[in-house]
């Protein structure tokens, strides 16, 4: 959705080894993730509701006013894309993929001065990101993903079983 919005600008995740790309440009962060205490069960499978903090920070160049005087808009344009995703076509777009996402009031904005001579036009949001994570299977670790941290992949995808029968003999 941050891409579909801003399609003119580089959408990038903070804390990877990448070069900064030329403005405007987006970072996203996620952190906090919660899971719910108490699973969903469903015909397909187990389900538990998620949050997330989203983080957004957009850089710009800003409005060009004269020859070299730019104006801030990281601000409007960050209200811009909140609104976006209030619109009734990406609330339905959300619902399609089971993700509501919520505004932590407000928009900052975060410009500041750059080497003493321009402005970096900055501007922040932060969103709550609710979302059903998948638990089915035997050990409760879904169907899709993985663990790039050295979690046993034979763990994933075990069908549940059932014991139908058992022969028990008396002594």
């Amino acid at each position: 959705m941050v891409k579909q919005f801003f399609s003119g600008a580089e959408v990038i995740w903070v804390e990877q080894s990448t070069i900064k790309p030329k403005l405007p440009y987006i970072t996203l962060k996620t952190r906090n993730i919660t899971k719910s205490f108490h699973s969903i069960v469903h015909d397909t499978g187990k389900y538990y509701a998620c949050t997330t903090n989203l983080e957004v920070n957009l850089y710009t160049k800003g409005r060009l006013v004269t020859n070299d005087n730019f104006e801030n808009t990281a601000e409007d344009d960050l209200l811009e894309f909140v609104k976006f995703l209030e619109s009734d076509a990406m609330l339905e777009a959300a619902g399609r993929n089971n993700i509501a996402i919520q505004l932590l009031p407000p928009v900052r904005d975060l410009t500041e001065l750059y080497h003493d001579t321009s402005y970096r036009y900055r501007a922040y949001a932060e969103f709550i990101v609710s979302y059903i994570e998948d638990a089915s299977g035997r050990y409760g670790l879904g169907a899709d993903g993985e663990n790039y941290s050295g979690g046993n992949p034979m763990y994933r995808n075990q069908e549940d079983y059932v014991i139908e029968q058992v022969e028990i003999e008396e002594e």
